[in-house]
């Protein structure tokens, strides 16, 4: 997504933009990176700032960046919430239509991704025209191949929190919830710095489960830590 006085109408216009990249070492990160390496963009190319869903929101109606990746599903109210503004909109990645597009090269270095089309019209107004993106494969074909049923494991432990989430009554509930999600996070990166699990598309789903799940819990209405 980016603001449209900026101007970004394919992720090559991104070059010296500030450009929202996901918390750091988050899912949403990586596949920032691999979408810009793709097209040629290094660290020092764009001015990448670290931020969760939430933060990125306001810093793109605020004007205090250019554009931010998204990872999402459709119709997520955050979306929906900018692009009512006008001043935001959707950057296709590549041209689902078309064979050998940026999509599919991009698919080259991250096969864990799969080409997908926003549907004109998903948000209202936006987009006006279906937009070329990529989204994760689905979670059960990602699980089954994590390295001895660790990933797994994490996953069931955020659904159980997940659970939690939703049964919160109140901030102080939600605030235990994203701390314990937090651990998880932590322990999974430890357990990727001690080569328990792989690097791999199921690792990266469970980060962008996680940092959905504490993005959810920080837009519920209420105070949370």
């Amino acid at each position: 997504m980016a603001r449209r006085d900026a101007h970004v109408a394919d992720p090559l216009a991104l070059r010296g933009k500030r450009v929202g990249v996901g918390p750091a070492g988050s899912g949403t990160e990586g596949i920032a990176w691999q979408v810009m390496r793709h097209f040629g963009l290094g660290e020092g190319d764009v001015r990448a700032q670290n931020l969760s869903l939430v933060d990125a929101q306001h810093a793109l109606l605020a004007g205090s960046i250019d554009a931010a990746f998204v990872v999402a599903g459709m119709r997520t109210p955050a979306v929906d919430a900018m692009l009512a503004t006008r001043d935001v909109e959707l950057v296709a990645l590549g041209d689902a239509t078309r064979r050998g597009s940026a999509l599919d090269g991009i698919r080259l270095d991250a096969p864990y991704l799969q080409v997908e089309v926003i549907p004109e019209h998903t948000y209202g107004a936006e987009p006006p025209a279906p937009v070329g993106t990529l989204g994760v494969t689905a979670l059960r074909a990602a699980r089954r191949q994590s390295r001895k049923g660790r990933v797994e494991a994490y996953y069931e432990e955020v659904q159980r929190l997940a659970v939690r989430l939703r049964e919160a009554l109140d901030a102080d509930a939600r605030s235990d919830v994203a701390n314990a999600l937090r651990a998880v996070r932590s322990r999974a990166m430890d357990g990727l710095a001690s080569e328990e699990l792989d690097a791999n598309e199921s690792f990266t789903i469970l980060l962008a489960y996680i940092d959905g799940l504490l993005a959810d819990a920080r837009n519920a209405p209420g105070p949370i830590g």
